[in-house]
């Protein structure tokens, strides 16, 4: 398979959105369909847009927390579209099983807790996230 400067973009882009959402490498299946799905999805937008999502995808270290603030803020449309992408893409693949279902039973109370320190947690990521999403649009 040739590859372009383009799907040599596309594919860098797949592997950090994979990184920051499941912290693992990408299967090779979810980066290829990633690729095909994303040269789809850019027709959908300005240039503008694109420029702005290329910037922050090479710049921001932490792609999940200001994919979190940008969802809320509903003003990054084209991350949140990739991020949604590449959960979907990430879903056909067996192996991402442990990511989408919890067969341990744990109890009420460790449940709650684990459900309490994860708001904690998604509100830090937004704060952070929200922080990095204004100074990328105002740079």
């Amino acid at each position: 398979m040739t590859v372009s400067k383009n799907s040599q973009t596309s594919i860098s882009e797949a592997k950090k959105i994979y990184q920051a959402i499941y912290n693992e490498d990408i299967p090779e299946f979810v980066e290829e369909k990633f690729e095909e799905a994303s040269l789809r999805i850019l027709a959908n937008y300005r240039q503008d847009e694109k420029l702005l999502y290329e910037k922050i995808i090479q710049n921001v270290s932490d792609l999940d927390a200001i994919e979190t603030a940008a969802r809320y803020t509903n003003t990054m449309k084209l991350l949140t579209t990739k991020f949604q992408l590449m959960v979907y893409l990430a879903e056909t693949v067996p192996e991402n099983h442990k990511f989408f279902v919890n067969e341990q039973d744990i109890g009420f109370s460790k449940t709650a807790l684990i459900l309490f320190i994860g708001a904690v947690k998604t509100l830090i990521k937004f704060l952070r996230g929200f922080y990095m999403l204004r100074r990328m649009m105002h740079a």
